[in-house]
C-alpha cells in the first residue's frame, strides 16, 4: 500500500473519530437537560445536533460499507482472473518442461545440453513468477491459506536444493549443506509453503551471487509447544545496502545495487515469503553488509510426528515399470508429451481427449492408473471420475487429477470426486515417476 493511501485512510479515520467525539459531547449535554419538544435534524439544540451527527455518521458508514463491498468484489474478480491466467500459462508450460526433460534423456553434445539447460532454467523461472503473482493476489484478497500435514524434512530439503544445485555449479559456486540432525525428522506443518520459502531464498542467493559459496544450514530447538525449525541461507553476493533493509520485504522491492537491478524478477518473492512465514507463526529476518554478502534467517514452529509408512530412498537410476496408464487430456500437445514421458518410464499408455472417450476405454479394458485432466469441455474430469467410480465400484479404479489449478481448494474438490491424488501442471518426469511407482507397487 502506498504512503499516500495510508495517509488518506488515516485522515479519514481521524475525521470520523472527531465526529464521534462531537456526538458524544452532545449526548452528555442532552443528559443534563430536559427538552419540551422532540429533536429534529432541522433544529439547532443539543439533541438536534445529535440527530444531525447520527444521520451524517450513518451515511458515512453506509458509504464505507458500499466501498468495501466494491473492493471485495474487485479482489474476487482479480483472484478469479489470475487463477484462469495461471491455468492458461501452466498448460503450455507442461509441454515446454516435459519436452525439455525428454530431450535431456537423449544423446546430446555439450552445446545441445547447454541449450536444453537454458530452456529448463527459463521455464523454472517463469513457473516461479506465475506462482508469485497468484500468491500475491491471494494475499491481497486475504485468502492466503496455510495447511498442516505430516512431512519429512529430508524430502522437503531435497526438493529445495536439487533444482538450484545445477545452476550454482554452472556459475562456479559452492553450494554447501549443513543440516544438524534434522533431515530424518518428521513433523506436522505446511511443508509445501516451507519449501516455497526456502526455495525462494536459495534461488535468490544463487541468482545474485557471482563467486564464492552459498551455505545452507539448519537445526531444531525443542520447545514446550513442539519444535522450532531454524534455517540460515548465507551467500557471498553483493550484499544489500543498510538503507534497504527496512523495506526489502515490501512488495515490488528489489535490492538497490546495480547487480540486482540487472536480475530478472517481479520483486514479489521476499514479500510473499514474509507473508507465508508470518501466517505460519514464524520469523524471517535479514543480516547483510554491502560487499560482504547476505544472510537470511528463518524460524518456523512445527509439531513432531511419526509417519507410519516408511518410504525407502529411491534409486537415482531410473527404473522402468509395466504400469498400464490411461491419460485423459483435451490438449493434444500435453497428451503427446506426457504419453512420451510415461513410455520412457516403461508404461503402456492409452490416451483419450475427452471424458466420453475415457469412459469408453475404461469400459473396454483395465488400467492400473488413470491420469485425468480436470478441466475439459462437455464433461470435465471431476464429473468423469465420479461416473467411472459409480459405474465400476468393484474395480478399485485409481484416478489421479492432472490439473493446472493448483490451490488447496482444487485438490479438495478432486478428492471429493473420488480421485486418490492431485498432480499439478507443470510437473517433472521424476514426479511422474514417483507417482507411477507408488501405484505400481500396489499391483
Amino acid at each position: 500500500m502506498s504512503e499516500g493511501r495510508v495517509d488518506s485512510k488515516h485522515l479519514k479515520q481521524q475525521a470520523q473519530s472527531e465526529q464521534l467525539g462531537e456526538i458524544t459531547e452532545s449526548i452528555v449535554a442532552m443528559a443534563q437537560l430536559a427538552f419540551k419538544t422532540p429533536p429534529s435534524i432541522r433544529g439547532d439544540g443539543p439533541l438536534d445536533a445529535v440527530a444531525v451527527g447520527l444521520v451524517a455518521l450513518g451515511e458515512e458508514l453506509q458509504a464505507s460499507l458500499a466501498a468495501q463491498r466494491v473492493a471485495e468484489e474487485a479482489n474476487e474478480s482479480k483472484t478469479r482472473f489470475l487463477a484462469n491466467i495461471s491455468h492458461e500459462l501452466r498448460t503450455p508450460l507442461t509441454t515446454i518442461i516435459g519436452s525439455s526433460e525428454l530431450l535431456k534423456e537423449t544423446a546430446l553434445d555439450e552445446s545441445q545440453h547447454r541449450l536444453v539447460r537454458q530452456v529448463c532454467d527459463a521455464s523454472g523461472l517463469l513457473m516461479r513468477l506465475i506462482t508469485d503473482v497468484l500468491d500475491f493476489s491471494k494475499i491481497e484478497a486475504g485468502k492466503l491459506s496455510i495447511e498442516a500435514h505430516p512431512f519429512r524434512l529430508r524430502d522437503c530439503l531435497h526438493r529445495v536444493v536439487a533444482p538450484h544445485r545445477l545452476s550454482a555449479t554452472g556459475k562456479g559456486l559452492v553450494l554447501e549443506e549443513r543440516w544438524l540432525h534434522i533431515e530424518d525428522v518428521e513433523v506436522q506443518g505446511d511443508g509445501h509453503r516451507l519449501e516455497q520459502v526456502l526455495s525462494n531464498l536459495v534461488g535468490n542467493a544463487v541468482k545474485y551471487t557471482t563467486e564464492g559459496r552459498i551455505l545452507l544450514d539448519g537445526e531444531l530447538e525443542e520447545t514446550e509447544d513442539g519444535i522450532l525449525l531454524q534455517f540460515r541461507i548465507q551467500d557471498t553476493g553483493p550484499g544489500i545496502p543498510a538503507e534497504q533493509h527496512g523495506r526489502i520485504f515490501d512488495r515490488f522491492t528489489m535490492g538497490d545495487s546495480s547487480n540486482r537491478r540487472r536480475q530478472p524478477g517481479a520483486g514479489l518473492g521476499l514479500s510473499i515469503s514474509k507473508a507465508l512465514i508470518d501466517a505460519m507463526g514464524g520469523l524471517l529476518r535479514l543480516e547483510s553488509t554491502l560487499g560482504l554478502g547476505s544472510t537470511f534467517y528463518v524460524q518456523i514452529p512445527v509439531e513432531r510426528v511419526h509417519l507410519e509408512l516408511d518410504v525407502p530412498n529411491r534409486d537415482p537410476c531410473r527404473q522402468t515399470t509395466k504400469c498400464r496408464v490411461l491419460l485423459v487430456d483435451d490438449t493434444a500437445a500435453v497428451r503427446t508429451v506426457v504419453a512420451d514421458m510415461l513410455r520412457m518410464l516403461g508404461c503402456s499408455v492409452e490416451v483419450a481427449d475427452s471424458g466420453k472417450e475415457a469412459l469408453a476405454k475404461v469400459a473396454e479394458q483395465d488400467f492400473d492408473l488413470i491420469l485425468m485432466d480436470c478441466q475439459m469441455p462437455s464433461m470435465d474430469g471431476l464429473e468423469c471420475a465420479r461416473k467411472m467410480l459409480s459405474l465400476y465400484p468393484e474395480r478399485g479404479l485409481q484416478i489421479v487429477a492432472l490439473t493446472a489449478h493448483s490451490s488447496r481448494q482444487d485438490e479438495l474438490k478432486s478428492r471429493a470426486a473420488g480421485m486418490v491424488e492431485h498432480l499439478n501442471k507443470p510437473f517433472r518426469i521424476d514426479q511422474l515417476e514417483a507417482l507411477v511407482e507408488r501405484f505400481q507397487s500396489k499391483q
